[in-house]
């Protein structure tokens, strides 16, 4: 069992994880409503991924509806202690679909699917089994 402390400055606010990607940090929103995690794609190519890496442009539901992204197999990626090795994200231009925000992407079910966690926001904990 693993405990990860977060903060969220006030109930409006995200919970947002520090992650590593092999050659970048970043920051994820923790999103248990998305299946997949799905980075802005300026945060991969900062990492060292290039376009010509993806492995094949699917359609992404969002809440500002359908879009195309890229879809990428990262070498790993780690986060709340968890590293993932080979997994699927997906990637898209957050600038050029209006999309400003203060982290790199979110952190889907698809990175936690084989865990057992537990999201306390009276203590601020993440636990993870």
């Amino acid at each position: 069992m693993r405990v990860e402390k977060f903060k969220r400055p006030s109930d409006e606010s995200l919970v947002i994880v520090k992650c590593q990607l092999p050659n970048h940090n970043i920051s994820l929103a923790l999103d248990t409503g998305a299946s997949h995690t799905t980075i802005d794609i300026t945060a991969l190519l900062i990492s060292g991924v290039e376009i010509k890496d993806a492995i094949r442009v699917e359609k992404l539901e969002t809440a500002s509806g359908m879009i195309e992204v890229y879809v990428f197999k990262i070498k790993e990626i780690t986060a709340l202690g968890i590293t993932q090795k080979d997994i699927e994200v997906c990637a898209y231009d957050f600038f050029g679909h209006n999309v400003l925000s203060e982290f790199d992407g979110v952190l889907g079910l698809d990175f936690l699917a084989t865990y057992k966690i537990c999201i306390d926001f009276v203590k601020s904990e993440i636990t993870i089994h």
